[in-house]
C-alpha cells in the first residue's frame, strides 16, 4: 500500500509499549530515535516483524488493519496507545466482532467455539478464518470496531479512575 511505512511509523510514534505480532516486537525506542520512516533499515525492520505470517490472507488482514490504525490515529491526533498494541489480539478481536453478528443460535455458536477449524488448526475464538470469507466492508468495519474498542477501554479507564480520585465528599 501506499506510504505503508510513514503508516507504520505513525503507530510506532503513537505506541510507547511498541507493537508486538505474535511472538515478535517492534519496540518504540529505539526504532524511532534511532531510524527514520523512509530509510530501508526501518522498512526492514517491519518486514521482519510481519514476515512471521504464514498465510497470504493474514498477511493481507494485516495490512488492513495498520491501515486502519493509522487513519484513526492521523484523524485523531489526539488518540494514543497507554501500552504496547498486540496487533494478532486486534485480529483475533475483530473476528469475535464478526462472530457476533453471524447468523445463528448461541448454542450452534458455543459448540463452534469448541471446534477445531479445518482450515487453520487453531481452536475456537483463536480462529480468524471467519475473516478470509467476510466482505471487505465487514471485515474494515470489525477491524475499525477493534482498534476503537482498544482505543475507548483506555479513556474509559482513566475516567473511572479520574472519577473516582475527583470524588470529595463535601
Amino acid at each position: 500500500p501506499a506510504n505503508f511505512y510513514e503508516k507504520v511509523w505513525l503507530i510506532l510514534q503513537k505506541t510507547p509499549g511498541g507493537l508486538f505480532l505474535f511472538e515478535g516486537m517492534l519496540p518504540q525506542q529505539p526504532t524511532l530515535s534511532e531510524l527514520s520512516p523512509t530509510e530501508m533499515s526501518f522498512a526492514r525492520t517491519v518486514q521482519e516483524l510481519l514476515g512471521v505470517v504464514k498465510y497470504p490472507e493474514y498477511s493481507q488482514i494485516m495490512g488492513e488493519l495498520l491501515r486502519i490504525i493509522a487513519t484513526i490515529l492521523q484523524r485523531n491526533p489526539e488518540l494514543r496507545f497507554p501500552y504496547a498494541v498486540r496487533l494478532d489480539g486486534l485480529i483475533r478481536d475483530a473476528a469475535q466482532i464478526l462472530r457476533l453478528e453471524q447468523p445463528g443460535d448461541e448454542a450452534s455458536q458455543a459448540s463452534k467455539a469448541e471446534e477445531k477449524c479445518e482450515q487453520c488448526g487453531s481452536k475456537g475464538l483463536d480462529c480468524v478464518c471467519i475473516m478470509y470469507n467476510s466482505s471487505n466492508d465487514s471485515l474494515s468495519s470489525c477491524l475499525a470496531r477493534a482498534v476503537v474498542n482498544l482505543l475507548l477501554a483506555k479513556d474509559m479507564r482513566k475516567g473511572a479512575d479520574r472519577a473516582v480520585t475527583d470524588c470529595k465528599v463535601a
